[in-house]
């Protein structure tokens, strides 16, 4: 397979973006990144089209079907939890116990819910995606739904709003040229049950424009 370019896109699952100008419901605490114009055309080798995902990781311009043969990926073992103080996802014995397992069951695909750490009771985890994760997932042929947990509370006031920003922006800028990246995938808590049409709307809004700062940054170089 062939080393993918610099520009390459990763596709957002879970959100769809709506219209820019739709107001965001928060403050930019950054500048606004800059659109990718003629002179900055993205290679994709990821997207969606009727439905279907097509992939192009060699870069010859045909994309061909992907099916998704995988799993929800963590290795916190029995007697822990997400508090773990120790990072399993960046455990070289660990991933290659697990993956060689995942590929004996055939599978292509990992998410890792929790790439960029999750935060419970005001305490960050130590687990999280690392360069070593996705080492091993490219030799082992699995690629990586990287998802982005944002805590609820740090939607609740503008400088958290402005601060998942910031770090999802360096998640971005960090793996975006890693070809065993798959997607990316964006969550939160606590909405799903929330009677507040509100909360819900600003979430949406929030969502989008974090998918539009991914692909600008895609875009970027």
């Amino acid at each position: 397979m062939k080393k993918i370019g610099l520009n390459s896109l990763k596709v957002l699952v879970f959100v769809v973006v709506l219209a820019w100008f739709i107001n965001p419901g928060f403050e930019l605490a950054l500048s606004e990144p800059d659109k990718p114009g003629e002179s900055q055309r993205i290679t994709r080798y990821v997207k969606i089209d009727n439905k279907t995902i097509g992939v192009d990781f060699d870069n010859d311009g045909i994309y061909e079907p992907y099916f998704i043969k995988g799993v929800m990926y963590n290795p916190v073992p029995v007697g822990y939890n997400l508090k773990t103080t120790y990072n399993f996802l960046d455990d070289a014995m660990v991933l290659e116990r697990d993956f060689i397992e995942l590929k004996n069951m055939n599978a292509n695909t990992i998410y890792l819910a929790y790439a960029n750490g999750v935060e419970i009771e005001g305490v960050k985890s130590q687990l999280k995606m690392t360069d070593k994760t996705l080492a091993f997932a490219q030799e082992y042929g699995l690629k990586v739904i990287a998802g982005f947990y944002v805590p609820k509370s740090k939607l609740l006031t503008l400088q958290g709003r402005n601060e998942v920003l910031r770090e999802f922006a360096d998640f971005i800028r960090r793996y975006k040229n890693s070809n065993c990246i798959l997607f990316w995938a964006l969550s939160t808590d606590g909405f799903a049950k929330s009677n507040k049409a509100e909360e819900v709307k600003s979430w949406v809004r929030f969502a989008n424009y974090l998918a539009y700062l991914a692909r600008c940054i895609e875009g970027s170089g």
